[in-house]
C-alpha cells in the first residue's frame, strides 16, 4: 500500500485506488463519517437555522479526517478511526475547524452573486467557481504540512496552479458523482405529488410551494445525509491521492513530513495495543 500511495497517479488511478481504499476500509470510514455527521444531524432535528453551515464545516472536516486516515495507512495497515476522532478534540481539530470557517466565509461571499446586479454578480460568481477549485487542498495541506488559516488556503492555491487542468478535471468528476447520487436519493425519498395542470405562472408558484413542504424538506435532508456518508469520504480520499501526486510531481513531498503529520495518532495506537 505504501508504494502505491507514494507515487504519481493519473486521474483514473486516483479514482481507482481511492475506490479500493474506500472498499477495504469501508466500515471504519462509514463509522467515522456517521460520527462527524452527528452535529449537523442534531441541528436538523431541532430545525436549527445554521444547519447548512454546520454541514458545510463537517464536509471540510471530513477532508481533514480522510487525510489523516490515508497518511496513516502509509505507515500501518489499519484506518485509525478512533484516533482521528480523538484528535478532533485537540488543537488539530480546532485548526481544521478554523480553516473550514474561512472556507465557508469565502463560499458565502461568492454565493452573494445572486443578490447583486451585473457586473458585480458575475464577478462574485466567477470568484465562487474559482474558489471551489483553488482551495480544494486546504484541509489536506493543514494536516500534512501544518499550515494554518489563510496560509493553508494560499498553499492550496499555489498547489492547484502547479497543475490546474488535472485538479479541475478531478473536482468536476467528483462533483458530477455527488450530483448524480444526490439526485437519485432525492427522487427516491421524494413523495408523489399530484400537480393539477394550470397556467405556467401558477405551475411555478405551485412548484415553489411543494419544494417548501415538510415532505420535500425531509427528502432533501435524508438525501443530503446519506449522500454525504456514501460519497464525501470517497471524494476526500481522491483529493488526498491527487495532493500526493501533485506534490511528488514537484519533488516536495517528504516521507518524514508525512510521518510527523500522524505521529500523535501512531503513538496513541501503539500505547493502546500494549
Amino acid at each position: 500500500m505504501k508504494d502505491e500511495l507514494l507515487q504519481r497517479h493519473t486521474v483514473t488511478q486516483c479514482f481507482t485506488l481511492g475506490l479500493r481504499i474506500y472498499r477495504m476500509n469501508l466500515i471504519p470510514i462509514v463509522l467515522l463519517s456517521m460520527v462527524l455527521l452527528i452535529p449537523s444531524f442534531a441541528a436538523g432535528l431541532i430545525q436549527f437555522e445554521i444547519e447548512h453551515i454546520v454541514f458545510f464545516i463537517i464536509i471540510r472536516l471530513t477532508e481533514a479526517a480522510m487525510a489523516l486516515g490515508i497518511i496513516s495507512l502509509i505507515f500501518q495497515p489499519i484506518f485509525p478511526t478512533t484516533s482521528i476522532l480523538k484528535s478532533g478534540t485537540s488543537r488539530l481539530g480546532l485548526g481544521a475547524i478554523h480553516i473550514a470557517i474561512l472556507q465557508f466565509v469565502i463560499f458565502l461571499t461568492g454565493s452573494m452573486f445572486a443578490v447583486f446586479l451585473f457586473p458585480l454578480n458575475m464577478i462574485l460568481f466567477v470568484f465562487l467557481m474559482v474558489s471551489i477549485f483553488v482551495f480544494a487542498f486546504s484541509q489536506i495541506i493543514y494536516i500534512v504540512e501544518g499550515e494554518r488559516g489563510f496560509r493553508a488556503l494560499m498553499a492550496s492555491f499555489q498547489l492547484v496552479r502547479s497543475n490546474s487542468l488535472k485538479t479541475v478535471i478531478t473536482i468536476i468528476l467528483l462533483g458530477a458523482l455527488k450530483l448524480a447520487l444526490f439526485s437519485l436519493l432525492f427522487l427516491t425519498f421524494l413523495p408523489d405529488f399530484e400537480i393539477q395542470p394550470t397556467e405556467q405562472l401558477e405551475d411555478l408558484q405551485q412548484l415553489v410551494v411543494l419544494l417548501q413542504t415538510p415532505e420535500t424538506l425531509r427528502a432533501l435532508r435524508w438525501s443530503q445525509y446519506l449522500g454525504y456518508i456514501v460519497i464525501y469520504p470517497f471524494s476526500a480520499i481522491v483529493l488526498v491521492l491527487l495532493y500526493i501526486d501533485l506534490k511528488i510531481t514537484h519533488s516536495t513531498l517528504e516521507e518524514t513530513t508525512l510521518y510527523k503529520a500522524v505521529a500523535n495518532l501512531l503513538v496513541e495506537q501503539g500505547e493502546e495495543s500494549r
